[in-house]
């Protein structure tokens, strides 16, 4: 995996973070974990992005690794460090919600948009695999799986974290 497959367009740590999971595509999922006994840790999609973002450093100091974060507590974050965004731009972080029937919703995955129609940086779920899919390959397992009303929406970060 190269700096170019990710683009210059993203911010050098968020980059950095997602390139390093990259080049480790198995070590946040639980089928590495259960074969490997010096794994660390198990992550999900929301506590990837968390890490990718940086924003652990609003609840953990120094973290260095991703980790499995709620759909409430993800949303918690995203209310805190993001803005709701009209347009899917490169570097934004874009959410899957299920629409239900009582127009209530629930947070089902988190992702980076790191490039050109519709490519996404992503761990496949609970304790999945770090990877590129596009957006409409990701909406395709949601409709497959069970046919759902599945919304996507883009935010952006309302101002660097650490600063």
């Amino acid at each position: 995996m190269t700096d170019i497959e990710l683009g210059d367009y993203l911010e050098p740590s968020v980059k950095e973070r997602a390139l390093k999971l990259l080049k480790k595509p198995y070590a946040g999922s639980k089928a590495f974990k259960f074969n490997h006994s010096d794994a660390r840790y198990v992550s999900n999609c929301h506590g990837t992005m968390a890490y990718v973002f940086d924003l652990y450093n609003s609840i953990i100091k120094e973290k260095i690794h991703p980790d499995v974060i709620s759909d409430n507590q993800m949303k918690k974050l995203i209310n805190r460090f993001f803005l709701p965004s009209d347009k899917l731009d490169l570097g934004n972080l874009v959410c899957f919600y299920e629409v239900l029937e009582d127009k209530s919703e629930s947070l089902l995955h988190s992702v980076l948009l790191i490039g050109e129609n519709g490519q996404i940086f992503q761990q496949s779920g609970g304790g999945g695999i770090f990877e590129l899919k596009t957006i409409e390959e990701k909406l395709r397992t949601f409709i497959n799986s069970e046919p759902v009303n599945v919304e996507v929406r883009s935010y952006r970060l309302k101002t660097k974290i650490n600063e």
